[in-house]
């Protein structure tokens, strides 16, 4: 009996060009924040690095926390890194997760790189 085969793509370079873009997309969600979170750490990040000046949202939520403006300073730029950290750890297995689905030899190897990245985040 003849074997019956469907391809969702028109080329391995189509089903190359999917896969890249869900690995990327995969990668942008596990970085997003919203605007307004981003803005906030932004506004924390500045006061923690420049603890000479006034720090009034480190000092409140030190307050607020029940803990000094020095360990809210270093709770900040603990975060900070930690988020760094996080992001480059994610950059880094995005390209390698793009490398390996170029030189993946059909969809459905692509498809399982991809699957794992995204599951990785």
């Amino acid at each position: 009996m003849a074997k019956l085969s469907v391809s969702r793509y028109k080329s391995t370079a189509d089903a190359c060009d999917t896969y890249l873009s869900m690995v990327d997309s995969a990668a942008e969600d596990a970085q997003r924040i919203s605007a307004g979170r981003a803005a906030m750490y932004s506004d924390k990040l500045t006061e923690a690095r420049n603890p000479d000046n006034t720090t009034p949202l480190l000092d409140d939520e030190a307050k607020a926390r029940g803990i000094t403006r020095q360990e809210q300073i270093e709770s900040v730029l603990s975060a900070d890194e930690s988020w760094r950290q996080r992001m480059r750890k994610i950059e880094v297995a995005r390209a390698g997760a793009k490398a390996k689905i170029r030189a993946a030899s059909n969809a459905r190897e692509m498809h399982q790189i991809a699957r794992a990245f995204a599951d990785s985040l």
